[in-house]
C-alpha cells in the first residue's frame, strides 16, 4: 500500500456507487500505515474507521530477532503501535505470521509462538494467517545462503521451481515439527470464533511434543522455558476472558 495513493483513492470510493455494493480489501506492512514520527497517519486512520476494510498485515512475526534477521523495515513495537490504532477502529483484520526460517531452533520457536500467542490475546480483533515454514523463492537471499552454507543435500535441487515449495528437512528436526505441530492448531486461528482456542492448543501440543523428547540438559532448559511461556498464556488467556 502506497499511503498517499490510498488517501486518494478512499477520496474517490466515498463518490462511487460502488461502496454500497463491495468491502474493500488491501494488503500492507506495517511502516506504510506510520509517518517518519513512528505514529499511525491520521487521515489513513479516519479512512479505515469509516470504510473498515479488509487488511490484511504483513507482520511477519512479533519476535523482534527474527524480524532483525529478515532485514524487516518495521520492529515489534512499530508493529503493536498499528495494531493498537486498527483496535480503535472496532473491526477485525488480519495479520500474516511467520514461524520459523531455516536457523530457527526449538528454543527461538517456543519464543516466537509465545509473542504470537500473548499479542493475540492482547488484540482481540486480530485473525491470525500462520505459516509454518520459509520458502527459500530462488532469486532470494535465503537461496543463496543455503547454497553458500553447503546446506542443500545433494541432488534435492533439480529444478528452480523446487525452491517454491517449504524444504523443513534444511532445518532443526525438532524446530520443524514444533512448527508442523504448532500451525495445525494456528490455522484456526483465522476464525475469530476459533482463535483464542487455537492460540492456546498450539502451545499446548508444542509443550507435550517436548516432554515427550528424550532427557536431556538441552532439553532440560528448553522444557523449563516451554513452562514458564505455558504459565504466562495461561494468565494471559483467563485476563482475556475477564
Amino acid at each position: 500500500m502506497h499511503r498517499k495513493r490510498a488517501i486518494e483513492f478512499f477520496h474517490l470510493w466515498d463518490h462511487s456507487p460502488l461502496k454500497q455494493r463491495y468491502r474493500i480489501s488491501l494488503q500492507t506492512n506495517p511502516c506504510s500505515m506510520l509517518t517518519a514520527g513512528g505514529q499511525v497517519h491520521a487521515e489513513l486512520l479516519e479512512w479505515i474507521d469509516q470504510f473498515k476494510p479488509m487488511i490484511q498485515l504483513g507482520a511477519e512475526s512479533f519476535n523482534g530477532e527474527l524480524l532483525a534477521r529478515w532485514n524487516k523495515r518495521h520492529d515489534p513495537k512499530q508493529l503493536n503501535a498499528v495494531l493498537d490504532a486498527l483496535d480503535t477502529t472496532w473491526q477485525d483484520y488480519t495479520v500474516f505470521q511467520l514461524l520459523t526460517d531455516f536457523e530457527s531452533t526449538p528454543e527461538e520457536l517456543v519464543e516466537t509462538l509465545r509473542l504470537l500467542i500473548l499479542n493475540g490475546y492482547r488484540h482481540r480483533r486480530m485473525r491470525i494467517a500462520s505459516s509454518p515454514f520459509t520458502i527459500p523463492l530462488y532469486d532470494s537471499d535465503t537461496r543463496r545462503l543455503l547454497e553458500y552454507n553447503d546446506r542443500l543435500p545433494p541432488g534435492r535441487i533439480r529444478h528452480f521451481t523446487d525452491y517454491e515449495r517449504p524444504q523443513p528437512c534444511w532445518m532443526d528436526p525438532l524446530a520443524t515439527q514444533l512448527a508442523d505441530l504448532a500451525d495445525a492448531e494456528l490455522q484456526f486461528a483465522l476464525n475469530p470464533e476459533q482463535r483464542d482456542g487455537a492460540l492456546y492448543r498450539a502451545f499446548e501440543v508444542v509443550m507435550e511434543r517436548i516432554r515427550a523428547e528424550q532427557y536431556n540438559w538441552r532439553m532440560h532448559l528448553l522444557r523449563d522455558q516451554a513452562e514458564r511461556a505455558m504459565d504466562q498464556i495461561r494468565g494471559a488467556r483467563f485476563q482475556a476472558i475477564a
